[in-house]
């Protein structure tokens, strides 16, 4: 559920910047100045938010690794899982 929730917070923004780029590409030459310098700012925030969810997304992946250090790494599947060559 959270990775699902941290997913969804990266996807939207992610999305912005595209919308932008794409509009700022493709009708460069039609859009004023100061609009242009406005998607620039809003992708420049959004790019901001990004790095700290993904700087947060570290620090609690860090310090889930650090409670539990005889766990080591957890794996959703094993190789026997995995696809066996013709």
């Amino acid at each position: 559920m959270f990775l699902g929730i941290a997913a969804h917070d990266l996807r939207n923004p992610i999305g912005n910047i595209q919308m932008a780029d794409d509009l700022l590409i493709t009708a460069d030459m039609r859009l004023p100045e100061e609009d242009k310098l406005q998607m620039l700012v809003d992708m420049r925030q959004q790019t901001q938010f990004m790095l700290n969810l993904l700087h947060d997304l570290l620090d609690i992946s860090q310090i889930d690794v650090e409670s539990k250090p005889e766990q080591g790494a957890r794996f959703w599947f094993t190789l026997d899982d995995a696809p066996q060559p013709s």
